[in-house]
């Protein structure tokens, strides 16, 4: 789905919204109650439209190693204040050390870990997973996200997306990456496997780009 495709749907769907409103009084739903469908629909829409925008990876994503016809994997983080925007930590082809800030209550953090897959020439499938243990959640071992995702030939890479609250305790973390790409007219998958180091840092201790 290419830029205009989206822009069709969401005028298509503010559209259909608006008229609903100004025929409210046929259906006996009240201004407010109008309002608020309009506003619920307007924020399903962009959140598919978040997810679709997931699917291909744009200019920015990370060059990954090797030949353009085996399968191939790169990596970025970002990181910024929850609500505020956030800016690029690290990236796989860069020589950058990951350094997040942690979160607390007056100032939670958001993070986004995004691995990018790369089609090899014909078309590819990658199954495995990716754990990043300075994502908060509920129990111990952070976040791991399960990867399944197939890329044909000619299309730009795939990235598949988690994010979260940064953790709240500072120290050593990593993120893990375990995946195998496999290409059905060979014979043998290609493995990944890589742990980068992610420092955390107390609230406060990071200096200001």
């Amino acid at each position: 789905m290419n830029k205009s495709d989206l822009l069709t749907v969401l005028l298509l769907v503010l559209g259909l919204a608006l008229f609903g409103v100004l025929t409210l009084p046929l259906w006996g739903l009240t201004r407010r109650a109008a309002l608020m469908d309009v506003w619920r629909t307007l924020a399903c829409v962009a959140t598919i439209t978040v997810l679709v925008s997931l699917g291909c990876a744009r200019q920015t994503t990370p060059v990954a190693p090797g030949p353009p016809t085996a399968p191939r994997a790169s990596w970025s983080i970002r990181s910024g204040p929850q609500g505020g925007g956030e800016s690029e930590v690290c990236r796989s082809d860069r020589q950058q050390t990951c350094v997040l800030e942690a979160s607390n209550e007056s100032q939670p953090m958001a993070v986004t870990v995004s691995v990018y897959l790369y089609p090899a020439g014909a078309p590819t499938k990658y199954s495995g997973a990716f754990q990043s243990t300075f994502i908060q959640t509920a129990g111990a071992g952070g976040y791991e996200a399960k990867v399944d995702y197939s890329v044909a030939p000619g299309e730009l890479p795939a990235a598949v997306a988690a994010g979260g609250r940064v953790t709240s305790v500072p120290g050593d973390h990593a993120f893990r990456m375990a995946l195998l790409g496999e290409v059905p007219s060979r014979m043998d998958p290609h493995q990944f496997e890589q742990t980068v180091p992610v420092r955390v840092v107390p609230p406060g201790t990071m200096q200001a780009p």
